[in-house]
């Protein structure tokens, strides 16, 4: 349950890093 969420949130962070950090870049 936590374990499986934690997992997903994983593969979240994997597929949108790229996203995540433009736009933190953007920001600052």
């Amino acid at each position: 349950m936590v374990m499986q969420h934690i997992y997903y949130f994983q593969i979240y962070i994997e597929t949108h890093k790229q996203r995540l950090f433009a736009i933190l870049k953007s920001v600052r």
